[in-house]
């Protein structure tokens, strides 16, 4: 009868044989010339799994360590890049529902104070119409913080319309003119300024669809 037994790297029948070592070779000779029997066969397979075993361990703990290593310099690079955004997505609460980035709050009040309009509203508009974002264009081309047409911003004097100071400024001007031109009604001044002063007037002075759906935007943040 010949019995076999295999193992990852070892095979025994009559004879031992490991193709790892010259060490292992060397002695799997030996063991053959003494024809080896099954239970010292197993002894010095238990010896060299333990062996193996161990030399696996060290490694796993040496490649945890490097894990570890890399991941602590990763929660330092983590942890730099979130206090350089949290410093510059400071914002204040507005107690409407959203915040205003602080570094727009000054320019936000600065411009209802130079055109009689209210900061409220002037926030809400910049928020609903980019969400504050200095670089968004819509699709039909309307730039900056307050989404002034390219036609508009010229003629308000902002020259360049992804400047925040200059975009807000422009924007809290055009507010307060159709203010003035609905004689202080919100609704239809913000219907206007946001589908334009025509379309209010075409309609009879009263609210669009589009206007309709533009001012129940700002009625979900300010009243």
């Amino acid at each position: 009868m010949v019995i076999t037994i295999t193992s990852p790297g070892y095979k025994y029948t009559s004879v031992l044989t490991k193709t790892a070592s010259d060490t292992t070779k060397t002695r799997a000779s030996e063991l053959a010339d003494k024809g080896p029997g099954l239970q010292q066969f197993q002894h010095i397979l238990a010896e060299k799994m333990a062996e193996n075993t161990a030399a696996s361990n060290t490694a796993a703990g040496n490649s945890t360590a490097q894990t570890v290593g890399t991941a602590a310099s990763g929660s330092r690079t983590a942890q730099t890049v979130g206090t350089t955004s949290d410093a510059s997505s400071a914002s204040v609460d507005t107690g409407l529902g959203f915040k205003v980035p602080s570094s727009l709050e000054d320019i936000f009040k600065r411009a209802a104070d130079k055109y009689g309009v209210d900061a409220k509203l002037l926030e809400t508009i910049g928020y609903i119409e980019s969400g504050f974002r200095n670089t968004s264009t819509s699709s039909v081309g309307a730039q900056g913080i307050m989404q002034l047409m390219p036609a508009t911003a010229k003629s308000y004097g902002v020259t360049d319309p992804t400047d925040p100071e200059q975009n807000i400024m422009g924007g809290a001007h055009v507010l307060a003119d159709k203010l003035k031109e609905f004689n202080g009604n919100v609704d239809l001044a913000c219907a206007a300024y946001n589908c334009g002063s025509g379309a209010i007037h075409r309609a009879g002075k009263a609210l669009t669809a589009a206007g309709k759906r533009y001012v129940a935007k700002v009625h979900r943040y300010y009243n």
